[in-house]
Order: structure tokens, then sequence, then C-alpha cells
């Protein structure tokens, strides 16, 4: 049976929420970075806190800073590494607690 969950912030609405964690990598272009977020959600009557990654390109087009969520086929290894990265922190901070 699936429970409700709602989540709690930590944060007011002005205040821009940061990456618990982070990581950029250079692809020869731009970089790849990486970042792990943390959430409290409420679930049955218990506050728990669980993780989620995000992953861009940052490249310069001109003079011109750009963002972008695809990536060439050869930037796939790095993006894969990256999100490796990510899994062995979030991992290592959840034995923690």
């Amino acid at each position: 049976m699936a429970h409700a969950t709602q989540r709690k912030s930590n944060h007011r609405k002005e205040e821009k929420e940061s990456p618990v964690w982070s990581r950029r990598y250079w692809t020869g272009k731009g970089n790849v970075e990486v970042a792990v977020w943390s959430n409290v959600i409420e679930q049955d009557g218990n506050d728990r806190e669980v993780f989620s990654a995000t992953i861009k390109k940052t490249y310069k087009d001109g003079e011109e800073y750009k963002e972008s969520g695809s990536f060439f086929p050869e930037e796939l290894p790095l993006v894969a590494f990256a999100l490796q990265d990510a899994f062995s922190f979030i991992s290592a901070t959840q034995d923690r607690k």
C-alpha cells in the first residue's frame, strides 16, 4: 500500500537552496556538473531525509555561458562517472545515519 508523503522545507522561499554535494568535471569543451540535493519528507508520521541528483553541462557559446541537459556520445562516460560519484556520496551519507 502506498503511503502519502509530504515535503518539508528547511528553507524560506526567498533563500536559494544549495546542493549538499557537487562536483565539476572538465569535458575538454565545457564542464559536466553533478549535484546532490537533500529533502526532508514526512512519511507515516516520521521525518525522513531523501536525496536526488541533477546533472548538467555548462559551455561557452561565443562570449555567453549556456547550460544543457544534453550530452554528446563522447561525454557519456564522464556523465556516468559523475553520476557514480554522486551515488557513492549518497551511499556513504546514508551509511553514517
